[in-house]
């Protein structure tokens, strides 16, 4: 079995420059983007953060994680902290039925892959409307950041038949690389219900540059402001995390090693783990970096502990900005 790197993350770092990194932020162009219909789904909101200087960086697509939604301007302060921490172009793009205050249809085919366990539909439609908005050249590699469920997309994007040139995948606290109970005290459902206990934590290290969240009180972030039931589509896309995309990914570098189409063989494939994490598993993330490292050597875990040795980091880590940025430095780091 593969041994993972540790590295210590600690969001105090971003302390000193705070106020700095936020006026880079406002100096960050953005857009949002409702796209046409595409294959089936319609209305994919998408948003950019451009954080290139001199047009020079990486472009970085963000496929948004469990029914995150593009009209909540709290994904897109993400994409914006990441987009400044990487100096790159940042495309955070929604996923087909899923969304806050809308509720895009989509085509039998989203239904049935969901359920499932496939996001190839939902992904073919994401990379539609990143080509329509980006207009990418073929021979420009992308890059890919997912976080838990957006790991999954992204594991399902770059696999594509037509995906793009593939610079670097960085895959944060992979929760469905490897099978799933759903149900029961070790399923994933009670699992990630324990997860969501530690939220406020990372919240409050928002406090006082960053926004929170659409569904928390603007006065007391502890406090939920508003309900939104999961649609259907939301459901069925959890019910499909049940299944691995372990074998999908390892499938897909293996198929590149053959044919040499997108560099999926040969790219950097990076796994961050909290450390305390209870959805993002020790021996399953090592289990699927062992598995393709064996087509490509350039896949490796990285356990992120916390500056405290009686506290472990967990998973909502990404809903603290200071944390984004310092791990995005870190993957910065790691890409040079």
């Amino acid at each position: 079995m593969s041994t993972a790197d540790t590295l210590i993350l600690d969001y105090t770092e971003f302390a000193e420059k705070g106020r700095e990194f936020r006026h880079e932020m406002d100096n960050v162009r953005k857009q949002s983007h409702r796209s046409n219909e595409h294959l089936g789904a319609r209305g994919i909101q998408s948003f950019i953060a451009d954080g290139r200087v001199k047009g020079e960086g990486p472009t970085v697509i963000v496929p948004r994680a469990f029914h995150a939604h593009e009209l909540d301007g709290f994904e897109d302060q993400r994409d914006t902290v990441l987009a400044v921490a990487l100096g790159a172009r940042v495309v955070g793009i929604d996923t087909p039925g899923v969304g806050l205050w809308t509720d895009p249809k989509t085509t039998l085919a989203h239904k049935v892959a969901a359920i499932r366990g496939s996001m190839q539909w939902h992904t073919a439609s994401q990379m539609a409307v990143i080509r329509e908005i980006i207009q990418y050249d073929d021979q420009e590699p992308l890059s890919f950041i997912g976080f838990s469920m957006g790991a999954w997309a992204v594991a399902e994007m770059v696999c594509l038949p037509d995906a793009p040139k593939i610079g670097r995948i960085d895959l944060v606290e992979a929760v469905n690389d490897q099978p799933w109970r759903l149900l029961g005290k070790n399923g994933l459902k009670a699992k990630m219900g324990s997860e969501d206990q530690v939220t406020n934590h990372y919240l409050s290290q928002n406090v006082p540059l960053f926004n929170q969240p659409y569904d928390r009180n603007p006065n007391d972030y502890t406090r939920v402001a508003k309900h939104v039931p999961l649609a259907r589509e939301s459901l069925m896309l959890g019910y499909g995390m049940r299944k691995p995309f372990a074998p999908v990914l390892t499938y897909g570098v293996e198929k590149d090693n053959v044919y040499k189409t997108s560099g999926l063989g040969e790219a950097p494939i990076h796994f961050w783990r909290a450390d305390g994490s209870g959805v993002a598993r020790d021996e399953a993330n090592k289990k699927t970096v062992e598995a393709i490292s064996r087509f490509n050597k350039e896949a490796r875990l990285t356990v992120l502990q916390h500056v405290l040795p009686a506290f472990c980091h967990r998973h909502p880590m990404w809903h603290s900005m200071p944390t984004v940025a310092v791990l995005a430095a870190a993957m910065r780091e790691a890409a040079q």
